[in-house]
């Protein structure tokens, strides 16, 4: 027993000696022992604060890389100490380097109305050598709107077990809904138009992911953005200059789309097709199917096909130009020209279709496939009738999906609580303590007004 107690009082004098010279305490050159204060970057309010900062800056550089002959600058974040430093300023050093002020607190930085588009634009133009005072005409653009919500996503990276978090736009594009590219990148929404702002700050950063996935950003069409914005703040052009600017580069990835000799109106129908491919490969792939009415519609579209018939022997015969679905592509197969170039589109669109089916479509629509390419190989009756048959088989789970999906929609709206259902509505009774975060000032200075005359 003595030895035991021998032995752990020696493993104790051990460990705090150890904690004493290299742990909690730091012995410096003067003989003196300093008390380190330690803090966990996880859930300290300066860490979060830099962590944040650190997440802009890099989303910076893969957004705006500098081109040749651009000018640069460092951008450097400090802490206010509450004295001279005052928060949410920036300012040029001797070096000609950027500093920007920042609180101490990461909730603090929450609280501030504005504070991460306007961080975003600081950081975005300062870096290129730009004045940083140029946020305040472009903090609620779509490439700084969407940065900001992109670093946001990355602060908290548990709150969708997907990729992304867009509630709004994925419901959007499932019900076959989408917005104009013209005017996401027109019409900026301030913070107080509060529910449709929460809606374009979605579809800005899905359009920041979109132009990373076509590598628009890495060819420098925010850089040369910037510096086309520096010359002319107040210019009003924003689609017009997009497309410009995006053009050489989606003339190679999407030649189909982006042919040459497009006037503006072919150009402008192309780029919003454009970006509702873009959304449907975003929105819903996989795990994120879309609604059954969309897919209904998506399914008549990829089968739809209008070809012409063979001619006869005798060449004066009109050309007779067949359209419709299967069942038209069954009875005359074998007498159209272009018979494989339209199974081939088709055979394309379905199996891209194939990817944003629900789980209960998918098994019929694959072999609907499987018996299309079955009968381009051997188009013969009893292959034309088992075609037949799996579409009909397709239009049944399609039934029993539209069928379950109302069902949902009734069951979740009659069993939903009122604190699930308006939990949005719940929040903004909180505004009136809060009046810096008040989404409609000057309705609510209007309301409060109108309280106090009716109260005399």
């Amino acid at each position: 027993m003595l030895r035991f107690f021998r032995r752990y009082f020696a493993k104790t004098a051990f460990v705090l000696v150890f904690w004493l010279s290299g742990g909690g305490l730091l012995a410096a050159a003067d003989g003196q022992l300093y008390i380190l204060n330690y803090e966990d970057a996880a859930v300290s309010p300066r860490a979060r604060v830099i962590s944040l900062s650190e997440k802009l800056k890099r989303l910076a550089r893969q957004c705006a890389p500098a081109l040749k002959n651009s000018r640069t600058r460092g951008v450097f974040i400090q802490l206010s100490d509450g004295r001279k430093l005052k928060p949410f300023t920036c300012r040029l050093d001797r070096r000609g380097d950027l500093r920007i002020i920042l609180p101490d607190s990461y909730s603090v930085l929450l609280s501030e109305p504005a504070a991460f588009p306007r961080l975003t634009g600081w950081i975005l133009f300062g870096r290129l050598g730009k004045p940083a005072e140029l946020e305040k005409y472009f903090r609620n653009s779509w490439f700084v709107v969407g940065i900001a919500r992109k670093a946001m996503e990355e602060m908290t990276p548990n709150r969708s077990p997907f990729a992304g978090y867009f509630p709004a736009a994925y419901t959007l594009t499932s019900a076959d809904r989408y917005p104009s590219l013209d005017s996401l990148l027109a019409v900026p929404l301030t913070s107080e138009d509060t529910t449709l702002r929460l809606v374009y700050e979605e579809y800005c950063e899905l359009l920041v992911l979109i132009c990373a996935r076509n590598g628009l950003f890495k060819s420098g069409l925010l850089t040369r953005l910037l510096d086309e914005l520096e010359k002319s703040p107040r210019r009003t052009d924003m689609p017009e200059l997009f497309r410009n600017l995006a053009r050489p580069v989606l003339e190679k990835k999407a030649p189909k789309l982006f042919r040459p000799g497009l006037d503006r109106a072919g150009l402008t129908a192309a780029y919003e097709q454009w970006f509702r491919q873009e959304l449907d490969q975003l929105l819903n792939w996989n795990f994120l199917p879309a609604a059954a009415e969309k897919i209904e519609v998506r399914y008549l579209e990829s089968v739809r096909f209008e070809g012409k018939l063979k001619k006869s022997g005798d060449s004066k015969e009109p050309e007779k130009i067949i359209c419709g679905g299967l069942a038209e592509l069954v009875r005359h197969y074998q007498h159209l020209e272009a018979a494989a170039g339209i199974f081939s589109g088709m055979i394309s669109k379905l199996t891209r279709l194939t990817r944003q089916v629900p789980p209960d479509l998918k098994i019929p629509l694959e072999k609907v496939c499987s018996t299309l390419r079955r009968f381009a190989a051997d188009p013969s009756p009893p292959n034309g009738g088992k075609l037949l048959k799996a579409e009909q088989n397709f239009y049944h789970a399609l039934e029993k999906n539209l069928v379950l999906e109302n069902f949902l929609s009734e069951t979740e709206r009659d069993c939903t609580s009122p604190a699930a259902r308006y939990h949005l509505t719940f929040q903004l009774i909180g505004y009136r303590d809060r009046r810096s975060m008040q989404p409609l000032q000057s309705l609510a200075a209007l309301l409060e007004k109108t309280e106090k005359e009716l109260e005399q």
